[in-house]
């Protein structure tokens, strides 16, 4: 379960006393650190597709629309995340936004 889903499924509970309830427990407040840990280290998993492009100077097989949709898709997690001020959210999809961004400059300058 993505983290988006997760906190959509929380934050929507009808009884707002277990919400608050739940997010005192010691596990869940662990599991609320490793989710802000996860969402800003997992972005960098597309850091090999940026240094390959810059290495080789080529994007040949690099395809631009895939990288432009996930761009769009992260905006709109960007937004929601603000919205809710959730902070894994945010981190998570501005980083994700900035590297798919620089992979779409490079494969338009390389390709």
């Amino acid at each position: 379960m993505t983290h988006e889903i997760h906190h959509h499924l929380h934050h929507h509970l009808s009884d707002k006393k277990k919400f608050k309830l739940l997010h005192r427990k010691k596990s869940v407040q662990i599991i609320d650190r490793m989710v802000l840990i996860v969402g800003t280290i997992s972005p960098l998993t597309s850091l090999p597709q940026v240094f390959e492009i810059l290495e080789t100077k080529s994007a040949k097989g690099v395809s631009i629309l895939t990288w432009l949709m996930w761009v769009v898709l992260g905006v709109f997690w960007l937004v929601y995340g603000i919205a809710h001020r959730e902070k894994p959210i945010i981190i998570n999809n501005l980083l994700w936004i900035i590297l798919e961004l620089t992979i779409v400059v490079l494969a338009l300058i390389y390709h």
